[in-house]
């Protein structure tokens, strides 16, 4: 796994405002413009798949980490956070 740290999240932060300036990378929906976020990482558990009156909801985790090393003690460290997803098709 490549190893990610502080300097890898500023790059994909600048990445993403540079995308968000008007005139770049630009998408319309009928609500204005559409907000993307990619989330790279593992999932948790198999999908759970529910079928409703108005359509189907998919709903699942996925962890993504960062790991660097502390600068104080020298020591690898590593932040795992989870997301939870949830898509609704019509």
């Amino acid at each position: 796994m490549q190893e990610r740290g502080p300097q890898m999240g500023r790059a994909m932060l600048e990445q993403a405002r540079a995308g968000a300036e008007p005139g770049r990378n630009e998408e319309r929906d009928m609500s204005g413009y559409l907000n993307k976020a990619s989330l790279i990482g593992n999932l948790g558990a198999d999908p759970e798949v529910r079928t409703t009156a108005t359509g189907t909801v998919v709903t699942f985790n996925i962890a993504t980490s960062e790991g660097w090393k502390d600068a104080r003690s020298g020591e690898r460290v590593e932040k795992t956070e989870w997301h939870r997803i949830v898509i609704w098709t019509c």
